[in-house]
């Protein structure tokens, strides 16, 4: 009987280490675990911190793409807003001279019955006046002299 007892005895040493064996190790495992997680969530917030970074970075970079867009753009838009005003300038000088000499040959048709289309009154180019009926008459500015004479 003593053997059984004894066996018994032995076989609970046994199961006490095999115990105490698998609870060493669950505990291993569970700090394992526990570092494992640590440097997992330590591995997170880096990569939070360089995408952060980066995102950063790229709104930095994206302000600075549009702000030298926006400069370019208004110097553009003033080079363009001089360029008009210069061609308006030269457009309207152009407009202001032609209606200058528009309104002098304006004066001149006018003051000619034979290109305003009035008819010549009494001694405004009549038979007395030197004038033939082109209106040439005998002037000094018509090329042909005023008294008929060939002239030599």
């Amino acid at each position: 009987a003593g053997s059984i007892a004894e066996a018994s005895l032995q076989i609970g040493g046994v199961m006490k280490a095999a115990q105490e064996s698998a609870d060493i190790y669950l505990e291993s495992l569970r700090v394992m675990e526990a570092e494992y997680r640590g440097r997992v969530e330590k591995k997170e917030r880096e990569a939070t911190r360089y995408a952060e970074a980066l995102v950063e970075k790229a709104e930095r970079r994206a302000e600075a793409i549009v702000g030298e867009a926006e400069r370019r753009a208004a110097a553009r838009e003033a080079l363009e807003k001089q360029t008009v005003e210069e061609l308006w300038k030269s457009f309207k000088g152009r407009a202001d001279q032609f209606l200058k000499v528009h309104a002098v040959l304006d004066e001149m048709i006018r003051g000619n019955p034979l290109l305003s289309g009035a008819q010549p009154q009494a001694g405004d180019g009549g038979a007395d006046s030197g004038k033939s009926e082109d209106g040439a008459g005998g002037r000094a500015d018509s090329g042909k002299p005023e008294d008929g004479a060939g002239g030599a």
